[in-house]
Protein backbone atom coordinates (compact mmCIF):
# COMPACT_ATOMS: atom_id res chain seq x y z
CA UNK A 1 0.00 0.00 0.00
CA UNK A 2 1.41 3.38 -0.95
CA UNK A 3 0.88 6.56 0.96
CA UNK A 4 -0.17 9.69 -0.82
CA UNK A 5 1.42 12.96 0.21
CA UNK A 6 -0.34 16.25 0.03
CA UNK A 7 1.85 18.84 -1.73
CA UNK A 8 -0.20 21.75 -0.48
CA UNK A 9 2.04 24.29 1.29
CA UNK A 10 1.52 24.75 5.01
CA UNK A 11 0.08 27.99 6.37
CA UNK A 12 2.57 30.60 7.58
CA UNK A 13 1.75 29.80 11.22
CA UNK A 14 3.49 26.42 10.88
CA UNK A 15 6.84 27.91 9.90
CA UNK A 16 9.18 29.10 12.64
CA UNK A 17 9.77 32.82 12.82
CA UNK A 18 13.08 33.89 11.34
CA UNK A 19 14.70 36.65 13.36
CA UNK A 20 15.29 39.77 11.31
CA UNK A 21 18.67 41.30 11.95
CA UNK A 22 18.60 45.08 11.89
CA UNK A 23 21.44 47.47 12.43
CA UNK A 24 21.30 49.64 15.56
CA UNK A 25 20.00 53.18 15.24
CA UNK A 26 22.23 56.25 15.35
CA UNK A 27 20.40 57.56 18.43
CA UNK A 28 22.86 55.97 20.87
CA UNK A 29 25.80 57.47 19.00
CA UNK A 30 24.20 60.93 19.06
CA UNK A 31 23.27 60.81 22.77
CA UNK A 32 26.64 59.48 23.97
CA UNK A 33 28.49 62.01 21.82
CA UNK A 34 26.35 64.87 23.15
CA UNK A 35 26.93 63.82 26.75
CA UNK A 36 30.53 62.58 26.64
CA UNK A 37 32.14 64.09 23.52
CA UNK A 38 34.73 61.92 21.85
CA UNK A 39 33.61 58.87 23.83
CA UNK A 40 30.79 58.78 21.29
CA UNK A 41 33.31 57.12 19.00
CA UNK A 42 32.71 53.87 20.89
CA UNK A 43 29.04 53.42 19.92
CA UNK A 44 29.87 54.80 16.46
CA UNK A 45 32.47 52.07 15.97
CA UNK A 46 30.28 49.27 17.33
CA UNK A 47 27.24 50.37 15.34
CA UNK A 48 29.35 50.68 12.22
CA UNK A 49 30.82 47.21 12.58
CA UNK A 50 27.40 45.64 13.24
CA UNK A 51 25.93 47.36 10.19
CA UNK A 52 28.87 46.26 8.06
CA UNK A 53 28.45 42.67 9.25
CA UNK A 54 24.81 42.80 8.17
CA UNK A 55 25.77 44.18 4.77
CA UNK A 56 24.28 47.61 5.43
CA UNK A 57 25.68 51.11 5.15
CA UNK A 58 28.02 51.84 8.04
CA UNK A 59 28.86 55.48 7.28
CA UNK A 60 25.80 56.93 9.03
CA UNK A 61 27.25 56.25 12.50
CA UNK A 62 30.47 58.13 11.82
CA UNK A 63 28.58 60.90 10.03
CA UNK A 64 26.32 61.37 13.06
CA UNK A 65 29.34 61.34 15.37
CA UNK A 66 31.22 64.02 13.42
CA UNK A 67 28.14 66.22 12.97
CA UNK A 68 27.55 66.24 16.72
CA UNK A 69 31.22 66.98 17.42
CA UNK A 70 31.14 69.83 14.88
CA UNK A 71 27.96 71.23 16.46
CA UNK A 72 29.57 71.11 19.91
CA UNK A 73 32.66 72.94 18.67
CA UNK A 74 30.52 75.57 16.91
CA UNK A 75 28.39 76.05 20.03
CA UNK A 76 31.52 76.40 22.16
CA UNK A 77 32.93 79.02 19.80
CA UNK A 78 29.67 80.97 19.93
CA UNK A 79 29.80 80.92 23.73
CA UNK A 80 33.42 82.11 23.78
CA UNK A 81 32.72 84.90 21.29
CA UNK A 82 29.58 85.96 23.19
CA UNK A 83 31.45 85.97 26.49
CA UNK A 84 34.28 87.99 24.97
CA UNK A 85 31.86 90.50 23.46
CA UNK A 86 30.11 90.95 26.80
CA UNK A 87 33.29 91.56 28.74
Amino acid sequence: MTQQYNNTPLPAAYYPAVPVMVAPTIALTIVITLLFGFFGAIPAATGSSKAKALGQDSRKYWTAFWYVIAAQVAFGLVLVIAADAGA
